[in-house]
């Protein structure tokens, strides 16, 4: 028998060392391709993805599957159903919400979405 010492989940909230990572933003990023055609935005980002999810950059994508945290460090970020709804107003018509870990967390609390048009 083993014993599980770390979970292998991280956040943008807290950390345990101090190095800083460069994050650049969906604009940035496709300003640096410009002749891409985006189809898939994975999203793992660990509590970011209600501030991600505000550029509008994301509609540029024909699917996006995003893991979402609710709460955060005790720290309440926003629901699935905020997530979907501006998905929608993107133009994603296509909507699944389902758990993707066998955690004891409720959907409206951690999850995936998978949206596409």
């Amino acid at each position: 028998m083993f014993a599980m010492t770390h979970t292998g989940a991280s956040s943008a909230f807290k950390s345990s060392n101090q190095e800083k990572i460069r994050s650049l933003s969906l604009k940035s990023i496709l300003a640096a391709h410009p002749n891409a055609h985006p189809y898939l935005l994975h999203l793992d980002v660990k509590g970011v993805e209600f501030k991600l999810i505000e550029q509008p950059e994301v509609a540029k994508f024909e699917r996006v599957r995003l893991e979402y945290t609710s709460n955060v460090e005790g720290n309440y970020l926003g629901s699935p159903d905020e997530l979907e709804a501006k998905l929608r107003g993107y133009g994603f018509t296509q909507m699944r919400r389902y758990k993707h870990n066998f955690g004891p967390y409720p959907l409206e609390e951690h999850g995936t979405i998978d949206a596409s048009k």
